[in-house]
């Protein structure tokens, strides 16, 4: 039995190589004894003469792999070499598949118009629809009245009166819901120096009045009137003018306007060419 192989001894120097001797006869080989153990290696003697080899001995159980050893680091690069010759064309390949839509381009010019086609036949006239609901009445135009072109006067009245001639008067104003009309006020006025004169309007009829001839109602008709206001010379005679006025916040329905007069105290008031207009507004 072949036992195990023992350590591997220190390899000692090459001795000198002796002259080669002469090559012996060769006796005739006597029977192989049995093996004995391994011993360790001696250190190596001088490589005699290659004597008869033996039989080979029965191969010994495979010792384990030992480690692997750390890899060394890779060399440089060789040199390339020349480019070989071309080869042959290979035959053409199957089509591959269709690549992905490419991004739109950019709209070209519009192209010029092309000739009108011919018109084609007049369709038939559709069935008339149904009336719609009548709408709201809508209000009554402008009211005017006058002019009255008799000069009369009033004298040291302070409250709001009819002259002899009482007017002009503005009839049948219809009111919208809005509740508001414009009055127009136009005469010629003169008064005494250092006086006065006005004309304004009452309102009556209706569902709202306003009377200027009523006590308590004097400020708030000046405020609506035309007037003259005398200097101290008595040359400078009279004007005519118009004064125009909003009235709001009437109750819808229908009115009379009358034009009134008034002086300052002790003066005396000339109207003449007198008109009033009133317009209902929306």
């Amino acid at each position: 039995m072949t036992g195990s192989q023992g350590a591997k001894g220190v390899t000692g120097a090459k001795g000198v190589t002796g002259a080669q001797g002469a090559k012996g006869v060769t006796g005739a080989q006597g029977p192989a004894g049995a093996k004995g153990p391994t011993g360790s290696q001696g250190a190596k003697g001088v490589t005699g003469a290659k004597g008869v080899t033996g039989s080979q001995g029965a191969k010994g159980v495979t010792g384990p792999a030992g480690a692997k050893g750390v890899t060394g680091s890779t060399g440089a690069k060789g040199a390339t070499g020349s480019q070989g010759a071309k080869g042959v064309t290979g035959s053409q390949g199957n089509q591959g598949p269709a690549g992905a839509k490419g991004t739109t381009g950019a709209k070209g010019a519009t192209g010029s118009q092309g000739a009108k086609g011919v018109t084609g036949a007049k369709g038939t006239t559709g069935a008339k629809g149904a009336t719609g609901a009548k709408g709201a009445t809508g209000p009554v135009g402008v009211v005017a009245a006058g002019p009255i072109a008799t000069s009369q006067t009033t004298t040291t009245s302070t409250n709001y009166v009819n002259l002899a001639t009482v007017g002009p008067t503005a009839s049948s104003v219809v009111i919208p819901a809005s509740g508001r009309a414009l009055v127009v006020l136009t005469a010629t006025i003169s008064a005494t120096s250092t006086d006065t004169a006005y004309m304004s309007f009452s309102q009556s009829g209706g569902p709202t009045t306003l009377d200027c001839t009523q006590a308590g109602n004097l400020a708030a008709c000046d405020a609506r009137s035309l007037r003259r206001a005398m200097g101290t010379s008595t040359s400078t005679g009279g004007i005519t003018a118009s004064a125009m006025y909003v009235v709001s916040g009437l109750t819808a329905g229908t009115y009379t306007f009358t034009a009134v007069y008034r002086t300052t105290a002790g003066g005396t008031g000339t109207f003449a060419d007198r008109n009033i207009i009133v317009i209902p507004l929306p």
